[in-house]
């Protein structure tokens, strides 16, 4: 959450990351359009990405969004879904 120590790190482990990120695009854009307008439909947006990143090195930040989501801080979801999207190397989704 805010003011964590590391919340400006950038998630870029050294493990696999997934290679096809199309379908995750578009995700990614939907969840960041339900966290700018607060929109519950974001917990389960959420879950669907969080479905296909399952076992990725990205679970930590992953589990730190979940966080986020899951207690409606939808301000501090947007950044955390920002540095999955860089570390995925998908386009900002723009919270």
């Amino acid at each position: 959450m805010a003011g964590d120590d590391d919340d400006d790190e950038v998630v870029r482990p050294d493990a696999e990351m997934p290679g096809d990120t199309s379908t995750l695009v578009p995700l990614f854009a939907e969840l960041s359009s339900h966290l700018a307008s607060c929109n519950f439909k974001a917990i389960q947006t959420f879950r669907e990405i969080q479905m296909l990143l399952a076992g990725s090195p990205l679970m930590a930040e992953m589990e730190s969004l979940e966080k986020s989501v899951d207690w409606l801080d939808f301000d501090e979801a947007g950044k955390r879904l920002r540095k999955v999207a860089l570390a995925l190397d998908i386009p900002d989704p723009g919270v």
